[in-house]
């Protein structure tokens, strides 16, 4: 089996892990449409307070929820919200590229500790607000089944 082959069945098999599905993901279900993704932004914001916002199943374009949850905060938090969002969406898709490329196992827990660290990056670079203040706290998962 060529090396191709192998990173392909490697990558469809993460995929179905990583998504519980069986079919090809998409970049909308990757970000909020799998169960993973809404795991992972409800406990992601649920750290700041704003677990409902949290993308829904009914939910199916990561553009169409960012909108809908901005409209819903004011001044200073809509630019907290965003970053929190770009943060959020950025773990998800470092984690899994780290399920897909170097095989690690898809965890709520691992992606936390990974928007963490991201966010204290961020905060040394000059980020204010929840990147900056908030989310160095530790993140810790409520269940990571």
């Amino acid at each position: 089996m060529s090396a191709v082959s192998v990173f392909h069945l490697r990558d469809y098999d993460t995929k179905v892990k990583l998504a519980g599905m069986t079919g090809e993901e998409d970049t909308q279900h990757l970000l909020v449409g799998c169960v993973f993704a809404r795991q992972f932004w409800f406990q992601f914001l649920q750290h700041v307070g704003l677990a409902a916002l949290a993308p829904q199943p009914t939910d199916s374009s990561f553009k169409d929820w960012w909108e809908k949850v901005e409209l819903l905060v004011n001044g200073d938090m809509r630019a907290d919200l965003n970053s929190l969002i770009i943060l959020g969406g950025w773990t998800i898709w470092r984690h899994r590229n780290d399920c897909v490329v170097i095989g690690a196992s898809p965890s709520i827990a691992t992606a936390l500790i990974l928007a963490r660290d991201e966010a204290q990056l961020w905060s040394m670079a000059g980020a204010k607000g929840f990147c900056g203040q908030v989310l160095p706290l530790p993140l810790q998962p409520m269940d990571d089944k």
